[in-house]
């Protein structure tokens, strides 16, 4: 996966999170946020925008991979710790 084509604050984060995207992926995506055994524990679809602001309160303390799924086939991911 390519990294660093969003970024996510806070990390580790407790109750939301917000994601922040290059410009180059505003034409819109899918998210999926992934539990550490590989479940999908929430996924939404955008379209045109660069901030995101997602509610993780209903998720349990781990790490969790953040995949984005951009319209052109880029696959993103990154890592996030919920506390």
């Amino acid at each position: 996966p390519v990294q660093n084509q969003f970024k996510i604050y806070p990390n580790p984060a407790k109750n939301r999170i917000q994601l922040v995207f290059d410009s180059s992926i505003k034409k819109g995506f899918h998210l999926r946020i992934i539990d550490a055994q590989g479940k999908v524990v929430q996924e939404q679809t955008q379209l045109n925008t660069t901030k995101l602001k997602i509610d993780i309160h209903h998720l349990v303390a781990g790490l969790y991979s953040i995949v984005i799924l951009t319209k052109d086939g880029q696959v993103l991911e990154q890592k996030l710790i919920v506390r």
